[in-house]
């Protein structure tokens, strides 16, 4: 009798989850290669350029994903009789049944089928609301065309700006509240004799207007939509319209054709926020470049993300002679986010920055996975507290555990039920505390009061991150470089595996025994039953990790930096 072996893509097993992360690593290599393929025939097509496939971004888009599960299948295929498939996602469901033998595969399609008809509303929907902000961003900046600078020496950082007026990366009262380079314009000041300005993003929420006019009115921030003529706003309109050249022969992975995939994807991710962000960047720099403007230096925050593209792409282009320095000032799971790893293909695009800047010893060759772009360590800005004095203010056998939210409110709040779950079934639940520590880009009233009427022994603690991780002896999450903090003050960390995906465990190879990784409510408690069994609950500084993880920031360590982000001429 043959055995039936299952795998619902829902909620995969932990030994599916593990083999799913082992193959990972092996398809991504194959996977940069496909993508440059098409970067081969979209040559000075910013379309694509600007495109969620082109970013290879798992955040953005799901074709990586997606190629994973399908090797996934084809290695349980391989090692199985018969095989049945579950899974919600209708288009990779066809790319199963058009690929593999149906006589040792049962798949079903579990979700409701969208028909021509619903696809044609969703994509004008997001075409009409692409258009809305245009107009919202052309209309409000047209009251600022006024005193737009021109015939100066400039120093520009890039940054992110979020609704609200409290927390990091706000503006509250007329002042900026740094987020990514606390400090740093102060040194560049004593460094340079050129204007120095922030080159502000905003997050696309429904806060967006009136945090676009609080930008406008900042004085040392440069907004870039003023800049822009009629002509560069009809561009973007018509952006996401162009053609994009695929070729069915070039589009192979491993055995497979793969251009009904990206040909979906492209379809369905036409009209995304992230490319008109990256096309007003790039007419901002063009325009720029027509008034007499002098960049003496240039910051990027990088992620590789489409954000990043139009600016890059800007200057390199009108810009010759300024290097491009981008900083990534985080620690994140290389493994998840092995796009932030730029590629030749990207490179010969001019999509990519002259030199990466990391925040320690120990991530100096991430960047450089694909081609030997340089890379440097510079001060982490970010992570200044990680070297103040510390002492612990946690009470001695009473477990606190900090969950911190990432940006993804989704698998924060996943993360935040599996927790809240295995502490409530745990035979020591009275000596437990669950303390969430909102990420600054959420919405923190309308988070707060959702989880507090459904989580009512939860703690919503608003103080910053180190002050919360002083309370705390137990960190539960994933995603964020908040782990790796957690790992220098010597807490006990453990990651919540994925059951959908990749898992995103950002603490580096190096110390990854430093951490546990749970897959399930039941395994999480009884690690949580663990530690609270122990006596030993040490918060003693892992130095080894701060050094090798964050540079201090100090007077010689960020003159350093900014020397080596001054122009090549």
């Amino acid at each position: 009798m043959q055995e039936i072996v299952k795998i619902d893509f829902r909620l995969l097993t932990v030994e599916q989850s593990k083999l799913y992360n082992d193959i990972v690593p092996d398809l991504q290599e194959t996977f940069n290669q496909v993508i440059g393929s098409i970067y081969h025939k979209n040559r000075n097509n910013y379309n694509w350029y600007f495109s969620s496939v082109a970013s290879r971004n798992p955040h953005q888009s799901p074709l990586f994903e997606r190629l994973c599960k399908v090797r996934l299948v084809e290695i349980l295929l391989s090692q199985n009789d018969f095989l049945e498939v579950l899974v919600d996602d209708y288009t990779l469901y066809k790319f199963i049944i058009k690929n593999f033998r149906k006589d040792s595969l049962n798949i079903s399609f579990i979700g409701k089928k969208k028909s021509k008809i619903n696809i044609l509303v969703i994509l004008s929907f997001r075409y009409f609301k692409y258009l809305i902000l245009i107009l919202g961003k052309w209309f409000v900046s047209s009251f600022w065309k006024l005193n737009l600078i021109k015939d100066a020496d400039l120093y520009l950082v890039d940054t992110f700006v979020y609704s609200g007026n409290n927390g990091q990366g706000t503006i509250n009262n007329g002042f900026y509240n740094d987020r990514y380079f606390p400090g740093l314009l102060d040194y560049i000041k004593k460094t340079t004799d050129s204007d120095v300005y922030y080159l502000p993003t905003l997050l696309i929420n429904k806060d967006f207007l009136p945090s676009f006019i609080k930008v406008l009115k900042q004085n040392n921030f440069l907004a870039k939509e003023p800049y822009l003529k009629a002509l560069d706003w009809l561009s973007l309109v018509t952006l996401p319209l162009g053609e994009i050249n695929l070729s069915k022969n070039c589009l192979k992975f491993k055995n497979y054709n793969i251009y009904d995939l990206v040909k979906d994807e492209l379809l369905f991710n036409k009209f995304s926020i992230s490319k008109l962000i990256s096309g007003v960047n790039y007419n901002f720099i063009k325009r720029l470049s027509s008034r007499d403007i002098n960049i003496k230096g240039f910051i990027e925050w990088y992620e590789n993300q489409v954000n990043d593209r139009g600016m890059i792409l800007g200057l390199r282009k009108y810009f010759t002679d300024v290097k491009v320095s981008a900083y990534q000032g985080f620690v994140i799971c290389p493994n998840y986010n092995f796009y932030l790893a730029p590629t030749k293909y990207e490179d010969d695009h001019l999509l990519t920055p002259h030199q990466i800047a990391v925040t320690g010893n120990c991530l100096l060759k991430e960047p450089k996975k694909n081609y030997n772009i340089k890379t440097i360590v510079a001060p982490a800005f970010r992570f200044q507290h990680l070297y103040e004095p510390f002492e612990p203010a946690f009470i001695k056998n009473k477990i606190k555990i900090l969950i911190p939210f990432s940006i993804c409110l989704k698998s924060s709040l996943e993360n935040l039920k599996m927790l809240f779950s295995a502490v409530e079934q745990s035979v020591n639940s009275v000596n437990f505390e669950i303390i969430v520590n909102l990420h600054p880009a959420v919405n923190s009233s309308d988070i707060r009061n959702s989880i507090q009427k459904k989580y009512q022994k939860i703690l919503i603690n608003d103080q910053n991150f180190y002050y919360n991780l002083k309370r705390c002896n137990l960190l539960v999450g994933s995603t964020s470089s908040a782990c790796v903090e957690a790992l220098v003050y010597g807490l006990n960390i453990l990651i919540i595996g994925s059951r959908t995906g990749i898992t995103s465990n950002p603490i580096p190879r190096k110390y990854i025994d430093k951490c546990k990784i749970v897959y399930s409510s039941n395994d999480l408690r009884k690690q949580i039953e663990n530690f609270s069994n122990n006596t030993i609950l040490s918060k003693e500084n892992s130095i080894e990790a701060l050094n090798d993880c964050f540079s201090k920031v100090d007077q010689d360590s960020v003159r350093s930096f900014i020397t080596s982000t001054l122009n090549h001429k």
